[in-house]
């Protein structure tokens, strides 16, 4: 009789939740796969691996550290301790039918930065944030790439309830052997007590699986057809490391704009990327290598990137051509490779501007991006 109870338990778990309890369609895997950004703060001296650089979607808590002596530290304020709709964190209304291309405008990144040198030291503060992002497939093919992506997660969230209920029947095994001589009616209102313990283990299963599901509809969001980026630093320079004796470096400000094309739309493995940069520049602390004196000075850039991504990493080249108070040039080759989710790695080599670092440019650095704790999207 006992074999009888827990042969209908195993039943009753099966259905329970698919009749009693819908499925909610959360999910944590899209914004942990968003990609590390690169930091405004480092941008603005031209020690940053890449200068040209657009981030329609960061994670929350962003730190780049460069050749041992220049750290950043970014942060996305809206995105700190928030859980958000799926749809309207993508900028999508209604099931898909509305779409709003500056929905990313109020996700501004905060950057801090400091770099030592040999007699003074830069401190630097940034801003960035999106303000165009434009999908390369329509509002049907979307939501097509959406209903497979649901019924995938609704399934793998089912199988977690069942797994959990069953697990929760064996803890409480003793009251199971009781509903021997009652019957299903009994399990049943044994699983309805137990329903918040069942939900809450479900949900450890859930938080636990780290690709919940097989159709990657993330990459289709995360890597949007085209997008502007515009970003602002400001930089104080402290000379012999003295707080008192400090003055107005740098101030920047400057636009980018990124073309994503797949190479592979069946898979949003690999793609080929190219940039257009503008940036105005003033410069009160500028060293002139030829009189070996700093002066102030302004400047106008304007350059491209063209980089190929790969899964787990990407090449590329940019050249940034610089007018104004004198001319000058940045060409620059760039290797990221991809540790995991969170860690980046990265590798320039080539030609910065005049006085930064003696023209050459040789750079090793580290990116790391978290989420905050529990962050997800709710697909309901």
């Amino acid at each position: 009789m006992k074999n009888i109870a827990v042969i209908l338990a195993f039943l009753i778990s099966n259905s329970f939740f698919s009749q009693d309890d819908p499925v909610n369609i959360k999910d944590d895997s899209g914004l942990k796969k968003i990609a590390v950004s690169s930091s405004p703060s480092q941008m603005l001296l031209d020690n940053a691996p890449s200068i040209i650089s657009v981030q329609p979607y960061v994670k929350a808590y962003n730190l780049n550290l460069n050749n041992i002596d220049d750290l950043s530290f970014d942060i996305t304020p809206l995105l700190i301790n928030k859980k958000f709709n799926g749809w309207q964190y993508y900028g999508y209304y209604d099931n898909f039918e509305r779409y709003n291309s500056f929905n990313n405008l109020l996700k501004a990144t905060f950057s801090l930065s400091v770099k030592k040198e040999a007699d003074y030291s830069n401190a630097t503060i940034g801003f960035r944030t999106n303000v165009i992002t434009i999908y390369s497939i329509n509002k049907d093919e979307m939501k097509k790439n959406f209903d497979i992506f649901k019924d995938s997660l609704k399934i793998k969230n089912q199988k977690f309830k069942v797994k959990a209920t069953n697990e929760i029947l064996k803890k409480y095994k003793l009251e199971l052997d009781e509903c021997t001589e009652s019957g299903d009616n009994c399990i049943r209102k044994l699983l309805k007590d137990k329903r918040h313990e069942i939900q809450q283990l479900a949900m450890k299963y859930i938080d636990n699986e780290s690709d919940i599901s097989k159709f990657d509809f993330y990459k289709v969001l995360n890597n949007p057809k085209l997008s502007l980026d515009v970003a602002a630093a400001y930089n104080h320079v402290f000379e012999n490391k003295e707080f008192s004796n400090n003055y107005q470096g740098r101030v920047g400000a400057w636009a980018t704009l990124k073309f994503s094309q797949s190479l592979d739309p069946k898979t949003y493995d690999s793609f080929i990327n190219a940039y257009l940069f503008s940036r105005y520049l003033k410069d009160n602390h500028y060293f002139n290598s030829d009189t070996q004196l700093f002066s102030n000075m302004n400047f106008v850039d304007y350059g491209a990137r063209l980089q190929v991504e790969f899964k787990k990493f990407s090449l590329s080249y940019e050249f940034i051509k610089r007018e104004g108070d004198l001319s000058d040039e940045r060409s620059v080759g760039l290797v990221t490779y991809k540790i995991n989710q969170n860690l980046y790695l990265n590798g320039g080599f080539g030609k910065n501007f005049e006085g930064i670092n003696g023209n050459s440019f040789t750079l090793l650095g580290i990116a790391w991006g978290i989420n905050s704790n529990n962050q997800s999207l709710d697909w309901n």
